[in-house]
């Protein structure tokens, strides 16, 4: 039943991939379970499953559930499984975004770290060379002594 799964969903040590849910279940409706799951688990992919022609019901999943997809009962079990492995195959793609993305956000905060201290060394540099170019490098009244 939908109490269930949000304990199982609390309780959980990593994400579920995929949720799927029945919409008549005991206790709660599979569109208010799938709403409680987003809080839960929200980058799980949701599927919703029904052998009733609710369209409200529907409508409810879509809107406040999440769902990716609506199976009607009966199912197919080849089509299925298609349609779980496809979910699976999304997953697994957003996850690899999320993760290039954090690689790609610490890789820029290191490019930006750097351009900064190599911006403190050309100014510095810069000022050096102004000074020189103003006859401030002499040291003492002296002539320089590189030569210049």
């Amino acid at each position: 039943n939908g109490e269930q799964g949000v304990k199982l969903l609390e309780t959980a040590q990593s994400p579920f991939f995929l949720i799927l849910s029945d919409q008549r279940m005991p206790g709660m409706a599979g569109s208010e379970f799938l709403e409680k799951s987003i809080l839960l688990s929200p980058e799980s992919r949701r599927m919703m499953m029904s052998g009733y022609s609710d369209f409200d019901a529907i409508i409810a999943s879509v809107n406040k559930g999440e769902i990716h997809q609506y199976i009607h009962k009966p199912w197919d079990n080849d089509d299925l499984i298609l349609r779980i492995m496809n979910e699976l195959e999304i997953y697994k793609a957003f996850q690899e975004r999320k993760h290039l993305y954090n690689v790609t956000k610490h890789q820029n905060a290191k490019l930006f770290e750097l351009a900064e201290k190599k911006k403190a060394v050309v100014k510095k540099f810069s000022h050096a060379l102004k000074n020189k170019k103003e006859g401030h490098g002499k040291y003492h009244g002296e002539s320089d002594p590189a030569g210049s």
